[in-house]
């Protein structure tokens, strides 16, 4: 059986990508060394070892925008809990209240705009 191009790891919807030169998994985000070019893929990341233990899970090419705005709205939900308090730890907050504050920046964008603020 040939393994799948791409994986993704469900918690953050992160993809992996298919390194042909040892069928291993990489990160999809192209790294490139100063000589052009990547890292390979380290021998522990299988496929097997990838899904029967981590949970990833295989997707086609025609998904990637799909997860990959997945990953990025996952970030950013991450970023935001992880804000500063002001006093050395962190606001925290959850994914209902990110959302609404998504929707507050909507609101204040919409208006700005329409004042021709900026």
């Amino acid at each position: 059986m040939k393994n799948p191009k791409y994986i993704v790891r469900p918690d953050d919807s992160y993809i992996w990508e298919l390194d042909e030169s040892n069928n291993c998994y990489r990160s999809y985000k192209p790294i490139k060394y100063s000589d052009g070019t990547r890292a390979n893929a380290h021998d522990n990341y299988t496929f097997k070892r990838l899904t029967e233990i981590y949970d990833f899970f295989p997707i086609e090419e025609d998904e990637l925008a799909k997860y990959e705005a997945k990953c990025k709205d996952h970030y950013a939900f991450v970023g935001w809990q992880i804000r500063s308090d002001g006093h050395g730890g962190c606001k925290g907050g959850t994914r209902a209240e990110y959302e609404i504050y998504l929707e507050r920046v909507e609101r204040y964008q919409k208006w700005k705009k329409e004042e021709g603020i900026e």
